[in-house]
């Protein structure tokens, strides 16, 4: 801590110098998800209840001499807490980093190098790729990100490194990658994807890869509702333990999503056809489970379903925002799924609620 005091305080005597402005950002984020998986069983996934509050405090300098182009160096921290533990476990994740952002003739260009908020990621990924749980929780990135924007066209591409090589803790990291084509006012192209590399470690030998892509088309129409939209697309895996040579998987499945909005209450439906987009989760001849370690998706996306069935997550909420400032959000899901000896036509259902406090001095 005396090091960073240290940095900062040098920081600040050079300000006068080089410094245009002393920046700090201040957020809380609180994330309310309460699952109830009785009706499946918790074959799928046990029922619990995440309630997390995740604070966030960054001081640092912008630099921004150079005409259109703005210099960010920020450090600070996260701090997490799931309500009902000890303050003992709190967890506590760094953040340094440097941000350029740049205008050009044809459009924004960004890019961050270090631990960042994940918030800097603009990308909409499915939930095959990340959970609302596992995007509550992992709150920063450890690697770079790059993103252009121009009033038609926007893409993004990012590193997010897990862990390091160690004794007993596998090399982990994901690339990611999301973007849209505007052809018309109403009419999108779009795609997300992800290649998430899940590697040895000095115990574990055997590396497994799980990649994901997500092309689709977008129909959101101008009308009197907040928001409408029509989205399908088709999402293509290879997963492969490479320890057995029959355990690569080519599956894939189309995903349709509807959205209307209106006066802050809305109703999304994701409604998926295709096969186990989580198919090396465990291996049921030799019991390895990788389980959430290679997967970070929905887990209803892991149907346990050989060849192709049904997924349909129906999404019923209110949200509203005051001042620009604090974004308040409550709803409810119920999923659904393919009947069968196991699993019936109901697979439980969600209760939720978030508040996004955003203090920033200055905004990106």
């Amino acid at each position: 801590m005396k090091k960073v005091l240290t940095i900062i305080a040098l920081m600040a005597s050079a300000s006068p110098l080089f410094a245009q402005k002393f920046d700090w950002n201040v957020g809380i984020d609180y994330n309310f998800i309460n699952s109830e998986y009785t009706p499946s069983k918790n074959l799928f996934e046990k029922s619990g209840t995440l309630n997390l509050a995740n604070f966030r405090a960054e001081v640092g300098f912008v630099f921004d001499k150079e005409k259109n182009t703005k210099h960010t160096v920020r450090g600070g921290t996260f701090y997490s807490k799931d309500m009902g533990t000890s303050f003992n476990e709190i967890n506590k994740e760094w953040l340094f980093y440097y941000q350029l952002d740049k205008k050009t003739t044809w459009g924004n260009f960004s890019a961050i190098f270090g631990s960042f908020p994940a918030s800097f990621s603009e990308g909409d990924y499915c939930e095959v790729i990340k959970s609302a749980e596992n995007k509550a929780i992992d709150v920063a990135y450890e690697g770079m990100f790059f993103k252009y924007k121009e009033k038609a066209f926007f893409a993004e591409l990012g590193l997010d490194w897990f862990s390091k090589y160690g004794t007993n803790r596998r090399e982990r990291f994901q690339i990611l990658t999301a973007g849209s084509w505007s052809i018309t006012d109403w009419l999108q192209l779009g795609w997300d994807a992800s290649m998430y590399h899940f590697a040895t470690s000095t115990t574990l030998k055997n590396v497994v890869d799980n990649v994901l892509a997500h092309p689709y088309i977008k129909y959101a129409p101008q009308t009197g509702f907040d928001k409408l939209s029509i989205s399908a697309g088709w999402i293509q895996k290879y997963d492969w333990d490479r320890q057995y040579p029959d355990q690569k998987f080519f599956n894939g499945g189309a995903l349709a999503v509807v959205e209307v909005e209106r006066w802050g209450v809305g109703i999304k439906n994701d409604f998926f056809f295709g096969q186990d987009m989580m198919p090396n989760f465990i291996h049921d001849d030799n019991y390895i489970i990788y389980g959430t370690d290679l997967y970070q998706g929905n887990i209803f996306y892991h149907t346990q379903i050989s060849g192709f069935s049904f997924y349909n997550k129906l999404d019923v909420y209110y949200s509203t925002s005051i001042g620009g400032r604090v974004k308040i959000k409550a709803g409810a899901m119920a999923h659904f799924g393919n009947p069968t000896e196991r699993f019936s036509f109901f697979r439980g259902w969600q209760q939720y609620a978030s508040v996004t406090v955003n203090l920033d001095k200055f905004r990106n």
